[in-house]
This record gives structure tokens, sequence and C-alpha cells, in this order.
């Protein structure tokens, strides 16, 4: 299962027979911030963090994912000073000029089936010389898509993570619409493997 601030938060105060107010006082915040925590309805910041991380008697794996998401925050705070922004946000970026870029194409027409046929002829004969050198090509571009969007998956469900599920719900549609973008990148991918038993099967 995976982990998160308010079932850690939850398990411990169970285990040391400890109510909602008590937890607060150890923590030196607000009851009611509590309540949100353990209701999946507040964003915990830093200094949230460190309180449930100086708790005594939190186990050892709870202790470490807090630490990370402590990590985790200072970095995003340090890349924002910076003016870098985060991975997250350039995804978000690309997605956003691909979709425009998308749209202008499909608005002008510019992939015209013989256009599209006459340049992939054009690329096939310039770019490579032989199959040996195009399957080279594709195995590393399919492992370099692989590696880029593990990272960037890695970064978006840590975010999602440490966000409370009101937040995320309000990019309910743009998670959607990423998430349906993937699964038909994922689709055009299998066609590519299909035998022709596959297609009868279907």
């Amino acid at each position: 299962m995976e982990k998160n601030i308010s079932d850690i938060l939850k398990k411990f105060r169970i285990q040391n027979s400890l109510n909602q107010e008590e937890l607060s006082k150890i923590m030196n915040c607000n009851i009611s911030t509590i309540r949100k925590i353990e209701g999946k309805k507040y964003t915990v910041g830093k200094k949230l963090l460190y309180a449930i991380y100086n708790i005594k008697n939190l186990e050892k794996d709870d202790k470490k994912y807090i630490k990370t998401l402590i990590d985790y925050k200072e970095q995003i705070n340090k890349s924002t000073k910076s003016k870098e922004g985060t991975a997250i946000f350039e995804l978000l970026s690309i997605i956003d000029n691909l979709k425009k870029e998308n749209e202008y194409l499909m608005n002008h027409r510019v992939l015209e089936k013989t256009n599209l046929n006459k340049a992939k002829e054009f690329f096939k004969v310039n770019s490579f010389q032989n199959d040996y050198e195009t399957t080279n090509r594709i195995i590393k571009t399919l492992w370099d898509l692989n590696d880029e969007s593990s990272k960037y998956f890695s970064e978006l469900n840590l975010l999602l993570s440490i966000n409370s599920n009101t937040e995320n719900l309000k990019m309910k549609k743009g998670i959607i619409t990423v998430s349906s973008n993937l699964q038909e990148m994922s689709k055009q991918l299998l066609k590519y493997i299909q035998t022709k038993e596959d297609i009868i099967l279907e």
C-alpha cells in the first residue's frame, strides 16, 4: 500500500492511543488541522512535515518517507527562487505546446495523406541507410521515452501524494486529459507489434 501523510498520522495516533487533540498538542498545531490532514483535505507544508518528522516513536519507514517529502519541498523552494521551475511545470508546458501545434496542424490540414506519405518516404530514404540503423534508432528512442516518462511520472506521483485530495480534484479535468493522452500513445505503440492473428481476435 502506498504511503501518504494522512494514513501515517492516523496510524501513529491509534498505535499510541492518542486522540486528535493530544496529537495536535504534540505537533503544536490546531486540532482542526489534524482533522483535515486525516480527512485528506489539507496540503501539508514543510513546517508541519518537520513537526511530523520530529514526533518521537514514529516508525523508521514513515520517518524516511517524511524526510523524502521534506527534501523534495526544499528542492521545489530552491527551484522557485532561482526561477528554474520544476520538471513537472516543464512537462505541462511541453504538453501545452504540443496541443497547440496539433490544433494548428489539424486546422490547416498540413498533414494531408499524400504529403504524409511523401514525407515518410523521404525520411526513410535519407535518414537511414538500412533496417539495422532504423532498428537501433527505434530501440534507443523507445528506452529514452521510457526513462523520461518514468522520471516525470515519479515526480508527478510524488506531488499528487503530497497534495490534498481536495486540491487534486480541482485538477481532475487535466489529470484525465493527460491520462487519456498516455493511453492513446500506448495503443498507438501496440499497433506496431500486432500480428494478423491479433487483428482477427479483435
